[in-house]
C-alpha cells in the first residue's frame, strides 16, 4: 500500500489542509455569532434594574 500524496514541503496532505480550513471557517463563524450573541446579552442585561427590595425588574413600562 501506497502512502497518500503529500502537498510538497508540509507534513500534511492537500486533503487535510482543505479539511482544517473548513474547520476554520467554521470556527470563526460560530465565534463570530457567539460574540454577536453575548454582546445583545450585556445590552440586556443592563437593562435590568434592582429596586431596594432586592427584587429584579425592567422599571415600569
Amino acid at each position: 500500500m501506497t502512502p497518500p500524496p503529500k502537498a510538497p514541503n508540509s507534513f500534511m496532505t492537500e486533503n487535510q489542509i482543505a479539511i482544517l480550513e473548513s474547520l476554520v471557517l467554521t470556527y470563526n463563524k460560530i465565534n463570530s455569532f457567539m460574540l454577536k450573541y453575548e454582546a445583545q446579552e450585556d445590552v440586556s442585561e443592563s437593562n435590568v434594574l434592582t429596586n431596594d427590595t432586592g427584587v429584579r425588574g425592567r422599571g415600569r413600562p
